[in-house]
């Protein structure tokens, strides 16, 4: 929730209510208080935007056992006072050439560990870390995560209210024409009518036509428009301090039948097949939608799934599978090739050869093959060291008559 339209929705009580939870909260947490820094945490809390972001502190201080305190600039003071939720708070103001870091340390302790808003300034807090070096701080992400993300009713309300007025916005586009016209030209009708609905700001019209709609955040730019064009529609902005955020897709003129046909496959789930259950695993309809854009090649998979299939252990399918290979492998040739050592025969000499026919009987002895039985064990010739070699001289000049 930002902006100040949205201290018109709520009153001094709504506000003072809420800082009671986040003090309560922050004491739950195990922190000492909570330092709320401008943005959307202190409009939400107070009701009160500083009319502009400067380098001069300003900052709410919470405490379980402390009434709330604004930190704010002498000059900034009206405005201050002037918000909704100043009737649930004190105001305590400084001038420039004072050091407004004291002043926020005789709020604080001398020690202990605070919840400060992440878009609080570096400058500030190091400011407050050297004059309270006690202190440690946590971002309020981190330490209440759902402080805000918790709606009450009549936050409920608005936002189904912003919504509503973003849908209202939606079903009059559909009514101006888009073909012939220029992408900025279709923005800024979408950005009159979310006016129109109630909407005080207007945060992005994004209007992405034909190979544009690919871009997730393209920026309107001056493509004209076409018959037959789908055009991607993604606009939001704040209506009494709640955003919309909404996207939809329309087609210029009549869709063709393959582009029904892909946007079926995004529709609502199919109805479980007999047999099946009702659950689906997560991406289920993403593989679906794919399968069906890009069909796999099925041959190409088979084998893919043959050579495969003894390296998958842990798959019911995988024992079956490797029968299916053995059974094959029984119909090629016998005959070796080249096996894991990859060629390096000199390092494998005297190994039995890899092959490519299974033989459960076959041992060392031998193999059967098309040719018949044949032994494939390598008769190694003893090697011939120099000593040898003068014998084998020495027998045969011996043997001489």
């Amino acid at each position: 929730m930002t902006g100040s339209h949205a201290a018109a929705s709520f009153t001094a009580d709504d506000y003072r209510a809420r800082m009671d939870r986040a003090a309560r909260a922050a004491a739950g947490a195990g922190l000492a208080g909570l330092l709320v820094a401008p943005g959307p945490d202190l409009v939400w809390l107070t009701g009160y935007t500083p009319p502009a972001d400067t380098e001069r502190l300003t900052l709410l201080v919470l405490a379980p056992d402390r009434d709330p305190v604004l930190v704010v600039p002498a000059l900034e003071a009206p405005d201050a006072r002037n918000a909704t939720g100043a009737s649930a708070l004190t105001l305590h103001d400084w001038t420039d050439g004072k050091d407004p870091y004291a002043a926020t340390a005789a709020l604080l302790g001398a020690s202990g560990r605070f919840g400060i808003s992440d878009n609080a300034w570096a400058m500030h807090l190091l400011a407050l870390q050297r004059t309270l070096p006690g202190t440690s701080y946590a971002s309020l992400t981190e330490a209440l995560p759902m402080l805000r993300a918790v709606k009450d009713a009549a936050e409920l309300d608005l936002v189904a209210a912003a919504g509503a007025a973003a849908d209202a916005a939606f079903e009059e586009i559909r009514d101006v024409r888009f073909g012939g016209r220029r992408e900025s030209e279709v923005a800024a009708d979408l950005a009159g009518l979310l006016r129109r609905f109630g909407h005080s700001q207007v945060d992005f019209t994004i209007v992405a036509s034909g190979p544009n709609g690919a871009n997730p955040h393209h920026e309107v730019g001056d493509r004209v428009i076409e018959d037959g064009d789908m055009v991607v529609l993604d606009f939001g902005g704040l209506k009494d301090g709640y955003g919309s955020d909404t996207s939809r897709t329309v087609h210029v003129g009549e869709p063709t039948d393959e582009e029904r046909r892909v946007h079926d496959l995004a529709g609502p789930p199919p109805p479980p097949l007999p047999g099946r259950r009702p659950g689906r695993p997560r991406g289920h309809r993403r593989r679906r939608i794919r399968r069906v854009l890009h069909p796999p090649h099925r041959a190409r998979h088979r084998r893919h799934h043959a050579r495969t299939a003894l390296h998958d252990r842990g798959r019911g399918a995988a024992p079956r599978a490797r029968h299916v290979l053995l059974r094959r492998a029984r119909r090629l040739p016998a005959r070796p090739v080249r096996g894991a050592h990859r060629g390096h025969r000199h390092r494998h000499r005297g190994r039995r050869p890899a092959l490519q026919r299974h033989d459960p009987g076959a041992g060392r002895r031998g193999v059967t093959g098309r040719g018949g039985t044949r032994d494939v064990r390598k008769t190694r010739r003893p090697r011939r060291t120099p000593q040898t070699c003068q014998t084998r001289q020495t027998r045969k000049t011996a043997a001489r008559p």
